[in-house]
């Protein structure tokens, strides 16, 4: 997908502070009072702040909180089965049962284009 943005994110590594684009993240998960974030390039990172701040940061951008302690790229979800979605990387990440229907649809219309495009919209997660 071509990308016209950049959201900074600042990170550490090391010790040393760098700055890194929130898009190239694949999957975030939380930790308690913080987040592991593994980019596209299979770096990971540790982010010193809940996923509720990534989660507002990459909204409207292709993620998904599709479990109460996981945000993931939408794209890169390849197949899901009961409460556990795949990743391209190969990753498995747990699915709430509030979205899992939905994501089961959206995954058979990006697989089936010819399905109407009639998903509903994503279930808020509270």
């Amino acid at each position: 997908m071509d990308r016209l943005y950049f959201v900074p994110i600042d990170l550490k590594q090391n010790g040393i502070a760098i700055k890194r684009d929130a898009v190239q993240v694949q999957h975030c998960f939380s930790k308690g009072h913080f987040c592991q974030l593994k980019f596209n390039n299979g770096e990971k990172f540790d982010f010193q702040d809940c996923i509720q701040y990534f989660d507002k940061l990459v909204a409207e951008r292709g993620y998904i909180r599709i479990h109460q302690s996981h945000i993931v790229e939408l794209e890169k979800i390849v197949r899901i089965a009961y409460e556990k979605a795949w990743l391209e990387n190969g990753d498995d990440v747990p699915v709430s049962r509030l979205i899992q229907d939905w994501l089961k649809n959206y995954l058979a219309q990006k697989h089936n284009p010819k399905k109407e495009d009639n998903l509903p919209p994503i279930p808020p997660f509270d």
